[in-house]
């Protein structure tokens, strides 16, 4: 395969990008003059060769210095004790670890009250001290030097979510985080007096060079300075991370991790400082480097980045603002896409150029997309929503041209997740067991296709719709005479089994996790597609000739749905989230924020 266009653009700040193993935290410090960067893994998650483990790379080259293996954990300091540098890290547990990080040499701490949620460093006359935050609403003082608890610090049942030490009205205080904020004189242990906050935190921030500034990052993903003002930021689905920098000119910004890209803040500003950082971001810790410089640690991605913050660049690339979640084709050339974001945008098929974009059509992520044309006018029909979060049960109609049309309550509850074509009738299906009936030329929805568990494929051909419902059963329906049509599928479909698409008269491509299938209809047998792939399905597409499959283990292959045979084979940055087949039979994928049109032959021959 060979690309024809993409969307994709250079980011000129990424500075250098280390391939890592499942990191959940970094820090960067110097051992022995040399600059490093200190990560740390988890081995809670459920990954195979995931493992607790403390790893030191040279901040330079990304060369393996050493690793301290049994302890890690997504909380994760360093400081310098008796000259020496060291790190506290600390995973899923109450017990923190000191690590000499010139020697390897691993230390318990004094546990806390529950699980530990976050660490930070106070300097105190007697040497450096760890403060940890817990899920009892307890904030321990730890004097690293004596290995002993020197306080414990009470919120009163207030569950903490994190910890900070700043200066804080003449104080040096320490500040724990959860429904409210709460904070203590970390001389005497006195409560002092604290700002309000909106919500419950998830996240706290400092500023090296402004000691008595605190930055919050809300479990609804509203970001505030303590005391002073909630400030403009892009609500960022899924907002976990949060951390302050300042750059060479002086200026102090926030950055921002949510599940898949970093947003810079200028906080003076109130406004972005540059485009996201999108790419090795994924679910990414965020902690200050060298002046100038932000480092981000992706579990999800597998890399730790240095990138360059603070410039004012203009969009790099004309990729979608967000996750490409959905794809179609309109019959005017165009690619839609709908993104986690809930936008929909467009872009030209024949060079891949932007052409519009309908900020947050959805209420929460796209889930699907189609076209239609009504009365001579093309329209992009778009759902999607999050019933956990952004409900929407609407299905929108978005005009490629002007003009404004309603979109129809479909009632799926509370998400849109398919949606199939046939003429100027969409078939949807959501979160409940319905399949509405939309007649778009009238506005109007029935039900149709009667099932006891929800839809999750629905593919439409002649007249014939085959249906997948999670966990089953598999069905075949007659659209027009709206009955069911026998066959040995029906006993045949597996659990979980979901209906991709036709790809001829009397078969269907199926996916089942990690697998995907062409299953007879009537006979029920299937033919294995691409055995030879590892990883979950994350995109899937057919037609009657070829079978596109994208994993998350970043493979992209074309198969042959008659033979089984792989013809084309691609390893991608990221794991494809969107996958469509143009007319002409080239491939058209979103990965991540970005399209690219692939073509199949050699574009010499």
């Amino acid at each position: 395969m060979f690309v024809r266009w993409t969307t994709a653009g250079d980011d000129p700040r990424l500075l250098r990008l280390f391939p890592a193993t499942f990191t959940v935290a970094v820090a960067a410090t110097a051992v022995d003059g040399v600059p490093v960067l200190v990560t740390t893994s988890d081995d809670v998650v459920e990954e195979d060769d995931a493992e607790t483990v403390l790893q030191i790379w040279h901040a330079g080259t990304g060369e393996l210095l050493r690793e301290v293996p049994g302890v890690g954990g997504d909380s994760l300091v360093v400081t310098e004790l008796d000259r020496r540098p060291v790190a506290v890290t600390c995973g899923w547990s109450d017990t923190p670890w000191l690590v000499d990080l010139l020697t390897g040499s691993a230390t318990p701490l004094p546990g806390a009250g529950d699980v530990v949620q976050g660490l930070a460093i106070a300097g105190l006359e007697g040497g450096p001290a760890l403060v940890t935050a817990d899920l009892r609403g307890q904030v321990r003082v730890v004097d690293l030097a004596a290995r002993e608890t020197v306080r414990v610090l009470d919120a009163g049942g207030d569950r903490l979510n994190a910890v900070a030490v700043l200066s804080w009205d003449g104080h040096l205080a320490a500040f724990g985080a959860g429904d409210a904020l709460h904070a203590w004189d970390l001389h005497t242990g006195s409560p002092i007096a604290t700002p309000p906050i909106s919500g419950r935190a998830c996240a706290l921030a400092t500023w090296p060079d402004v000691p008595d500034r605190l930055a919050v990052l809300g479990m609804d993903g509203t970001v505030e300075i303590a005391g002073r003002a909630v400030l403009g930021v892009p609500w960022r689905r899924w907002a976990t991370h949060l951390a302050g920098l300042v750059t060479p000119d002086g200026r102090r910004l926030l950055a921002i991790a949510d599940d898949e890209a970093v947003t810079l803040w200028d906080v003076e500003a109130d406004r972005a400082a540059g485009p996201v950082l999108a790419g090795p971001t994924g679910w990414a810790d965020v902690r200050p480097g060298e002046p100038g410089e932000v480092i981000t640690a992706s579990p999800e991605d597998r890399a730790v980045a240095v990138w360059a913050a603070g410039a004012d660049l203009p969009p790099i690339g004309h990729g979608a603002t967000s996750t490409i979640t959905a794809l179609t084709l309109s019959p005017d050339g165009r690619v839609i896409a709908g993104a986690s974001d809930g936008t929909v945008a467009a872009w030209s098929l024949a060079d891949g150029s932007f052409l519009s974009a309908e900020d947050g059509a959805v209420h929460g992520p796209v889930r699907a997309v189609a076209t239609v044309e009504v009365d001579g006018r093309i329209e992009v029909l778009a759902g999607g929503g999050d019933v956990n979060g952004s409900p929407d049960d609407v299905l929108h109609r978005l005009p490629l041209s002007d003009g404004v049309v309603d979109g129809v309550i479909a009632d799926q509850g509370g998400e849109i997740r398919v949606i199939a074509m046939l003429g100027t009738t969409a078939y949807t299906a959501g979160c409940d067991r319905t399949i509405a009936r939309i007649d778009l030329v009238t506005g109007t929805r029935t039900s149709v296709i009667p099932g006891d568990n929800h839809a999750s494929g629905i593919a439409i051909r002649g007249g014939r719709a085959a249906v997948s419902r999670f966990p089953g059963p598999f069905q075949l329906w007659d659209l027009a005479a709206d009955r069911p049509i026998p066959t040995a599928a029906v006993d045949s479909a597996e659990f979980g089994e979901r209906v991709v698409g036709w790809c001829g008269d009397g078969r269907v491509v199926v996916a089942l996790d990690d697998q995907a299938r062409v299953r007879d209809l009537s006979t029920g047998e299937t033919t294995a597609l691409d055995e030879g792939g590892d990883g979950r399905i994350t995109a899937i597409a057919s037609s009657d000739t070829l079978v596109a499959i994208a994993r998350a283990d970043c493979s992209l292959s074309v198969v042959d749905p008659s033979s089984g045979d792989v013809t084309e084979a691609l390893t991608l940055a990221y794991p494809a989230t969107a996958l469509a087949w143009t007319q002409e039979g080239d491939l058209i994928a979103g990965v991540r924020r970005d399209l690219v049109r692939w073509g199949l032959s050699n574009p010499a021959g």
